[in-house]
């Protein structure tokens, strides 16, 4: 992360000597001593649990969004029909529409804009897209995240609710039931969108069911622990996003800048 800009590149330099980045080590030793003794052990391991479901969750949600991401490099399609006044649009980049000597061919950008409509239209893929699209990558990112909120509220509620729900209360009951069938909801628009054929040596089985499940337990598991914890992530996470708002993302925009200047 220093070496990219993230954080300060000071704190990766490598030592000449014993070849490690050793004032990023002797601060990083002396950061963790200083929260030993000011933090008692269990106050440092729920920083741990909290720190370490929230990764996981990023992981989960990170594997949906790639398994249905837009491929960039993917290849043009294809216009083709016999009929030069009646084209036909195809998705399968593998078609080679320039084998048929009898019709026209003309290619087809695969950029496209997102509108409101073109995401309603493919909530459930109705028009059986094979290859994803910008239009559907951002349907899944939508749908990740109201299933992370989603998560969030049915975690709460079984936190607060407990008693009502076992006690058979109806407007509990019928509550949750409404979040789990919404959530069901979601999980069915993710599943029906096209997902990438790029070729990878390992790929998460039962995608979305597999990540889902993992963001539903990590998120309830996080809701479980206490008030402090919480208040002590929120003030460990500000001075995180401090950090990269007014020194890591400035200057990831300007190696960006700089590489897309050299290309």
């Amino acid at each position: 992360m220093a070496s990219d800009g993230i954080i300060f590149r000071f704190l990766g330099n490598v030592n000449p000597r014993f070849h490690t980045p050793l004032v990023g080590t002797i601060l990083a030793g002396l950061l963790t001593g200083l929260m030993s003794a000011l933090f008692e052990l269990k106050q440092l391991v729920n920083m741990m649990s909290i720190g370490t479901l929230l990764a996981y969750t990023i992981v989960a949600a990170c594997v949906l969004l790639l398994r249905y991401a837009d491929d960039e490099d993917r290849e043009y399609a294809f216009r083709t029909s016999s009929n030069p006044g009646d084209q036909i649009y195809t998705e399968n980049p593998q078609i080679n529409a320039l084998d048929s000597t009898d019709s026209t061919t003309e290619l087809v950008d695969p950029d496209e804009t997102v509108t409101f409509c073109g995401l309603i239209k493919q909530i459930f893929n109705f028009q059986r897209l094979q290859y994803p699209t910008k239009t559907s990558q951002m349907l899944v990112t939508i749908d990740v995240c109201i299933f992370a909120l989603l998560s969030l509220i049915l975690g709460l509620c079984v936190m607060y609710l407990i008693d009502e729900i076992k006690h058979a209360r109806i407007w509990a009951i019928v509550l949750v039931s409404i979040i789990g069938l919404f959530m069901i909801l979601v999980l069915m628009s993710i599943t029906t969108q096209p997902n990438s054929k790029k070729e990878v040596r390992f790929k998460v089985p039962l995608v979305p069911l597999v990540p889902a499940l993992s963001i539903l337990v990590n998120i309830y598991l996080m809701l479980m622990l206490d008030v402090n914890t919480w208040i002590r992530f929120g003030v460990w996470m500000a001075v995180g996003f401090a950090m990269y708002g007014l020194y890591g993302l400035p200057n990831s925009i300007k190696d960006f800048r700089n590489y897309e200047r050299l290309q």
